[in-house]
């Protein structure tokens, strides 16, 4: 599309003229392309001695109206004291105090004030009560000059098909693909301080075989000049999204192999596969990552250890009393204040997936004394904990802080070295078993934990870098072992 030659009309001097692109000249008139409208094309037409058509499209399409008017105001005072007279007795007329409200049959239109009220609580992560609130629906009002509110009901409805749009947009990019993200840790030699970056985010367009991965792996690592410097390797295990493939796993069903949601592979078992015959590549046998099977031990084998005799109608009944009192936070926002008010505790409504959340919240919930946790259960009209379940939980919470101290140590970011996790380990065994003899319901559940460690932990707790790591680190040495221990180190 050409642009037309330069013209000599009231257009060239417009203060606007750069929101338009000239199109074409045709007598009196020219066309014109606005470009705020772009993607859309939308051609204009406006007289050569005017551009009242153009300034009519900016003020109703894209919210000119307040500079509209200055414009005119100001363009209508010079006018006028162009045809001032040279009589020296003229004195102008006064001019009228600007007013602070400016209206205009061309303002703000319903959708632009949906939309915006929409992006604001949304980037502000306000709560939804505030829309029916009288004080910001004035202020809205008012602004927006009578246009009305988004009521509650019609903004989650609004929020569930933007979810619902980006959810199935996000799911066409990601469809049968496969990503493998790369990062890298070490520690820097001036500050002993742990530092990080990331690698690699790559799509993998190639069967997923040991052989492939290890390829990609060694790419990546050749590229940033670190192969020489590896020292493990170390693959996250959520084990409840895993997907193994059935030359990896004998147990995994091919009926999941076409579900439509977002899973991931095992690269750890991929690794591990027995399909290295000729592989060119060599890379340290991966690691787990200790937190997630920290994390996994305590969300998946506390729970199945609960939910056995003789804790599981205490389990069962007063887990879903706390989750009454905490989801009702969604609810309503003045949960939060009363909480504030009754018991000076912050709420929050925790992870499915994560465990700690899950403890801490119960954690705040047991520091109130009995007759305050009634008081929550009155205000919020959830069933009230019975003696023997509040008995349980707070038993629940003591048995299982060592767990939960022992997941904020693995899960650290600066301070948790490689060295740390053996100590980490035997201390979190020792203190499970010095809590055995003093419990009434949760015992079983302490010796499912202290089970599922010596299956996960066995080969790190004997493996001879670890233990190295460890007595490297000035804050255990030689602390921490037995003494037949000390002699083979």
């Amino acid at each position: 599309m050409e642009t037309c030659p330069t013209l000599k009309c009231a257009f060239k001097g417009w203060k606007y003229k750069e929101s338009f692109d000239p199109v074409d000249e045709k007598g009196n008139n020219i066309k014109v392309q606005c470009k705020l409208c772009l993607p859309t094309i939308n051609i204009l037409s406006t007289s050569k001695s005017s551009t009242s058509n153009l300034k009519k499209h900016l003020m109703r399409k894209h919210l000119y109206a307040n500079e509209m008017k200055e414009d005119t105001e100001e363009s209508n005072l010079v006018s006028v004291c162009k045809q001032e007279p040279t009589n020296s007795d003229y004195s102008p007329p006064p001019l009228k105090k600007p007013s602070l409200q400016v209206e205009s049959e061309y303002g703000i239109s319903q959708s632009t004030v949906d939309q915006l009220l929409y992006e604001f609580m949304i980037e502000s992560a306000q709560s939804l009560d505030l829309v029916d609130n009288p004080s910001f629906i004035n202020l809205i009002q008012t602004i927006s000059v009578g246009k009305s509110v988004l009521c509650r009901q019609d903004l989650i409805f609004k929020i569930e098909n933007e979810y619902t749009y980006m959810r199935t947009k996000l799911d066409l990019i990601a469809f049968n693909k496969n990503y493998l993200c790369l990062t890298c840790h070490w520690i820097d030699e001036e500050t002993l301080r742990r530092k990080s970056a990331a690698l690699s985010l790559k799509i993998v367009n190639v069967p997923i075989n040991h052989q492939n991965i290890s390829s990609i792996i060694n790419e990546i690592l050749d590229t940033n000049k670190i192969k020489s410097k590896l020292s493990a390797v170390v693959t996250e295990n959520n084990s409840h999204l895993v997907k193994v493939f059935p030359e990896f796993e004998k147990d995994y069903s091919d009926n999941n192999s076409s579900s439509d949601k977002v899973q991931f592979l095992d690269v750890g078992a991929i690794l591990n596969s027995k399909e290295q015959d000729g592989s060119q590549f060599n890379l340290p046998i991966p690691q787990k990552c200790a937190y997630h099977t920290l994390n996994m031990i305590a969300t998946d084998v506390v729970n199945k250890a609960a939910l056995k005799e003789p804790s599981h109608s205490l389990y069962k009944s007063a887990m879903g009393k706390c989750a009454s009192i905490w989801y009702k936070k969604q609810e309503s926002a003045t949960v939060l204040e009363a909480l504030q008010d009754i018991g000076s505790m912050k709420m929050y409504v925790p992870s499915c997936d994560i465990w700690i959340s899950q403890y801490t919240l119960i954690a705040k919930l047991m520091e109130l004394e009995k007759e305050q946790l009634n008081e929550v259960c009155n205000y919020f009209e959830v069933p009230r904990l019975q003696d023997s379940e509040f008995t349980f939980l707070r038993e629940y919470i003591s048995a299982l802080q060592p767990l939960a101290q022992s997941i904020e140590v693995l899960r650290g970011d600066k301070r948790c070295y490689y060295g740390y996790l053996i100590p980490t380990i035997l201390s979190l065994k020792t203190k499970l078993s010095d809590k055995l003899p003093h419990l009434l319901h949760c015992a079983h559940v302490l010796t499912a934990v202290n089970e599922a460690l010596d299956n996960h932990f066995e080969e790190i707790i004997k493996s001879h870098s670890a233990k190295m790591a460890t007595v490297t680190l000035p804050k255990f040495r030689l602390c921490w072992p037995s003494s037949d221990e000390k002699f083979s180190l």
